[in-house]
């Protein structure tokens, strides 16, 4: 029984969409007239439907941008604000605050780079002779992840390399949803 509707369905949809291809083409019922007619009216039906959604786009565009720059000017002001939460926790060492249902935390960050003194090939040579091919295809993001595991397990740079890493300590304030 469901697959008869669906077979009626699907004639009835072929029978639609060849009578709407004979409008465009104007020969409803013979009557060239009233198909210009049917023609005329859905063209403006549709070009009121694309002005609507058109209008409709521009709206959230202007919308995006009033938050956007609602959210600029919002970091504006967190900018300093969060330097003086960072210099607060610091001198009182407090690690983390939760308040209005945010943890306040600082986030300290590690980012190591080659020193600019030495040359790459130089660098390359370097880490290869003392035994670090893994270092050996630079990348920073090689090089951090590296320091960074050193720093975990509570080693330092190699003597050698040392001179020539250069590596940032960052403590940022940042929050999550407690």
């Amino acid at each position: 029984m469901r697959i008869w509707a669906i077979v009626r369905r699907l004639i009835t949809l072929s029978i639609e969409l060849t009578m709407m291809g004979h409008m465009r083409l104007g020969i409803v019922d013979g009557q060239r007239g009233l198909s210009r007619c049917v023609i005329r009216d859905a063209a403006k039906k549709e070009r009121e439907v694309a002005k609507t959604l058109i209008g409709r786009l521009a709206e959230i565009d202007t919308q995006i941008a009033e938050h956007t720059a609602a959210i600029t000017k919002l970091k504006a002001k967190r900018g300093p604000l969060a330097e003086q939460v960072l210099n607060y926790m610091s001198a009182h060492d407090i690690q983390r605050q939760a308040v209005n249902g945010r943890t306040v935390y600082v986030a300290h960050e590690l980012w190591a780079s080659k020193a600019e003194d030495i040359p790459m090939p130089e660098f390359v040579a370097l880490v290869q002779a003392n035994g670090m091919p893994e270092l050996a295809t630079y990348s920073p993001q090689r090089l951090t992840a590296w320091a960074r595991e050193l720093e975990g397990e509570g080693e330092e740079l190699p003597a050698w390399l040392a001179p020539h890493v250069r590596i940032s300590e960052i403590d940022k304030i940042k929050s999550r949803k407690s």
